[in-house]
């Protein structure tokens, strides 16, 4: 999605990023991978983390059980 990709560069601010996903018309399968999109952005840190982190480590930290 160009959004995402506006949000990571900077190009917009993740509230407004937040704000143009919210406002697409999409099927309810894409709306929920919207809302996961969404929550994610909400929890992930705004600047890249060290090189040593592990996929446990992302997982468990920004990513919530079903």
């Amino acid at each position: 999605l160009n959004i995402i990709q506006d949000v990571s560069t900077k190009v917009i601010s993740r509230n407004k990023g937040i704000g143009q996903l919210i406002d697409l018309d999409l099927p309810l399968q894409e709306t929920k991978f919207i809302k996961s999109i969404i929550h994610l952005m909400g929890k992930l840190p705004r600047n890249p983390m060290s090189d040593n982190t592990n996929e446990f480590e992302l997982g468990s930290r920004y990513i919530d059980p079903f």
